[in-house]
């Protein structure tokens, strides 16, 4: 079962119609079907956490559902889950920042990208 099927059975037993989560998480109606449909075992960052906030759950608990058994014996999850994509993003303000880049356009995700670059050369910001 992949993330399709589990956010199909999420919502109903929330009690929530693909119209209403597409609503409050402005994804196409679409696109939600087609996520639902195809049973996908990829689900976007940006498509989970949009979700995730419509559904009043935090992020990591969405993607452990959406998982199943997240986590093998040392609590690690496996490679491909949604939890792994989430907890090798990095952390929230990655999240944070792809969803203002959503909101700009491609002019504006040029110079945004060449801010963060200039960021990687000063180093009170570096790793």
């Amino acid at each position: 079962m992949g993330n399709g099927a589990r956010l199909k059975d999420l919502l109903a037993e929330k009690g929530i119609k693909v119209s209403e989560l597409a609503r409050s998480t402005g994804i196409a109606p679409q696109t939600i079907y087609a996520i639902i449909k195809r049973d996908n075992t990829k689900l976007s960052t940006v498509y989970a956490s949009k979700i995730a906030d419509a559904l009043y759950l935090d992020l990591p608990e969405l993607l452990s559902y959406l998982d199943g058994e997240f986590s093998n014996l040392y609590g690690i999850p496996p490679e491909g889950s949604a939890k792994y994509d989430f907890d090798n993003i990095g952390n929230q303000a990655i999240i944070d920042a792809v969803h203002h880049m959503e909101k700009l356009n491609d002019l504006g995700k040029e110079e945004a990208a060449k801010r963060v670059e200039e960021l990687t050369h000063i180093e009170k910001y570096k790793k």
